[in-house]
């Protein structure tokens, strides 16, 4: 076996990915670290509320496309048509993307400058370049490319970082270098899944019609799903003022970090439920799932949350001591995240799009509600408790929209050995 095969052999295997997201989130704190102390909490909260709606926009505007890749590319049903239509579609969605980015930028970002304004709205009219790298990541998932798709959620988190440092040391951090530098991140994670898509530009595409059909229905699913990580950034700016919302973005940037595991645990299953030729063996695939993300967010968000006293102030900074509190609260909605997280991509891979669309929306909408009602008046841990609620509430739902009993899916001491063994072994065919 050669070199590149056996690297290949390992990294095709779900830990990779949750490695490669937990590294992901540890160079997001030297970005975080580096950009809260040139900018301060109000420069910070900016920079994240602007990288928090362009991260939104290509799922909004993708109508639902990049899990239609997904469903599809699961079965091997004409992917390569598929996703020359996709590619065709994202010329489509230059237009929209500029008008809304335009929008954007002189109402909700209005406390932009002027320079981080123009940068906001040329990286929203790219939009499509995310959407394409969206699908393209979608695709790795349904064909149980671990490794590709670790390397694909590697990729934009280090450029980004790369340059932050880079404008650190060169004195050129700002609001409209931060934007800059996600963006730069985008292109390069194209540029690498397209290669690895291998999919040529020529040939036969799928009706376009009949493939925005299809995403349509996965669209609301897929953009609440989104806004459930990203709204609340989005929101906190305008809301609860750039101070408070420069220490929200610490609590939120660390309650995503057990996300990782429940992205590892969704890709290893994806496949197997979504193809399993028996309803008991598609059951049993579901209810291991859930006990896993349940074990392993548990375990996380609890270690987690016995450090960030300590590890909040100490590499943050003095100033930053108002961010313990919301991190730890937000901590506590990191479970029932990972678990909404892996029981929609349960739903998805068992095609049931309206299901995942009122389990997300239900999630989305009672965090929307708690954040006009919360954050204005208790800023950072207003924030944090309203998204904490909107994560449990998204669970509940997703619960009792899958085709097995909740209570089966609390784990249990016996369950440590197929949780490690559906995080270690191959998944790719």
């Amino acid at each position: 076996m050669t070199i590149a095969r056996r690297l290949g052999d390992r990294l095709d295997r779900p830990y990779s990915l949750a490695l490669v997201r937990i590294v992901s989130a540890g160079l997001s704190v030297i970005s975080a670290l580096l950009l809260s102390r040139a900018l301060g909490q109000a420069g910070r909260g900016e920079a994240a509320a602007a990288i928090a709606i362009v991260s939104l926009m290509p799922i909004v505007l993708g109508l639902g496309v990049p899990l239609v890749v997904r469903r599809q590319a699961a079965f091997d049903d004409g992917i390569e048509r598929l996703v020359r239509t996709v590619r065709f579609f994202a010329g489509l969605l230059v237009l929209p993307s500029a008008v809304i980015g335009l929008a954007v930028a002189f109402t909700v970002l209005q406390s932009l400058d002027t320079p981080a304004r123009l940068v906001f709205v040329l990286s929203a009219s790219s939009s499509p370049i995310a959407f394409l790298w969206l699908c393209n990541a979608n695709l790795f998932i349904a064909q149980g490319r671990s490794g590709v798709f670790a390397l694909t959620n590697l990729i934009p988190v280090v450029f980004y970082v790369a340059l932050v440092v880079a404008g650190h040391f060169l004195g050129a951090l700002s609001v409209s270098f931060a934007i800059s530098a996600n963006w730069m991140g985008s292109v390069a994670t194209l540029i690498f899944t397209t290669l690895m898509a291998r999919v040529g530009l020529r040939g036969s595409r799928h009706k376009l019609g009949s493939t925005v059909s299809e995403g349509v229905k996965y669209s609301g699913g897929q953009i609440a799903e989104a806004a459930s990580y990203r709204l609340d950034q989005a929101m906190a700016l305008p809301l609860a003022g750039a101070f408070q919302a420069g220490l929200y973005s610490v609590a939120a940037m660390a309650s995503l970090i057990p996300l990782a595991l429940g992205q590892a645990l969704g890709t290893a299953s994806f496949r197997l439920i979504a193809t399993a030729p028996r309803e008991e063996q598609r059951n049993e695939a579901i209810i291991q799932l859930l006990r896993s993300a349940t074990f392993f967010s548990l375990a996380m968000a609890g270690a987690m949350a016995i450090a960030t006293p300590v590890f909040v102030p100490t590499v943050f900074g003095a100033e930053f001591v108002g961010a313990v509190i919301p991190t730890l609260i937000a901590l506590g909605g990191s479970v029932p995240l990972v678990i909404a997280y892996v029981g929609s991509t349960a739903l998805t891979a068992l095609g049931r799009s309206w299901a995942l669309t009122v389990t997300q929306l239900s999630g989305v909408l009672v965090n929307v509600l708690a954040l006009v009602i919360l954050a204005p008046r208790y800023g950072a841990i207003g924030l944090a408790a309203a998204s904490a609620v909107g994560y449990f509430i998204g669970a509940l739902v997703c619960l009792r929209s899958l085709p097995v009993r909740s209570v089966e899916c609390v784990p249990g001491v016996a369950d440590l050995r197929p949780s490690m063994n559906l995080l270690l072994r191959r998944t790719s065919p």
